[in-house]
């Protein structure tokens, strides 16, 4: 399906930032789909959206353009960042369509695809892995706390538990960019790999940082 509107941007919605370039809009003449990475994915129909708001510049001279929806899954106002010109990107939004010929079939599949990912929220990872992942870094830190408090000869209150969270944060980003097995077990359904590709770059690039460094200190 070819996209009308191709454009990088920053997203702000609720508790979610990605800065510019993280963010990417993309339209056709069915849908608008915002994705902020790994923060959330949003999928707007034309009929889900109720206004646009020129919100003036943000950060680094980026225009902000505030796009208010019905779906209640989401945050009430998704704002976009962007060097376009703000009227004119609206003005697309407006009349994007490029998909006036297509079959009563595909748009049937195509609406359900939409209602099914605007139900399960912006975020892109199933729940159950969110909580694991969540639980799996409080044990680390956890242990790496008592380590520190029970030994007066540590002097940083990190150690082998903060190191293995890395390497499996570090494990778990690259099978997410190359394994579609992984994905189909961690992400929602209808996620794909373009939808957490640039976040995960990202993560990899600090992880590996934060981890040698950690090392290091370590090894003093």
């Amino acid at each position: 399906m070819t996209n009308c509107l191709d454009y990088n941007i920053g997203v702000r919605a609720g508790y979610i930032h990605a800065i510019y370039p993280i963010g990417k809009l993309t339209a056709n003449g069915d849908y608008i789909e915002i994705n902020a990475s790994l923060f959330g994915n949003f999928i707007l129909s034309k009929s889900d959206i109720t206004g646009f708001l020129i919100k003036g510049r943000g950060l680094f001279g980026l225009n902000a353009i505030e796009i208010s929806h019905k779906i209640s899954n989401y945050p009430k106002k998704i704002v976009i960042y962007t060097y376009k010109n703000p009227k004119e990107l609206i003005h697309e939004f407006r009349n994007f369509g490029c998909n006036e010929n297509s079959h009563m079939d595909e748009e049937k599949i195509l609406n359900a695809r939409i209602i099914e990912m605007q139900s399960q929220g912006s975020f892109p990872v199933k729940k159950i892995f969110s909580k694991m992942y969540i639980v799996f870094l409080i044990l680390t830190i956890a242990n790496d706390l008592l380590h520190f408090f029970s030994t007066p000869l540590i002097e940083v209150p990190f150690g082998w538990g903060s190191l293995t969270f890395y390497l499996i944060t570090i494990f778990i980003s690259i099978s997410l960019l190359f394994s579609k097995s992984a994905r189909n077990k961690i992400l929602k359904n209808g996620r794909h790999k373009r939808h957490i590709s640039r976040g995960l770059i990202i993560l990899i690039i600090v992880f590996v940082y934060f981890f040698g460094l950690n090392l290091f200190v370590i090894s003093l």
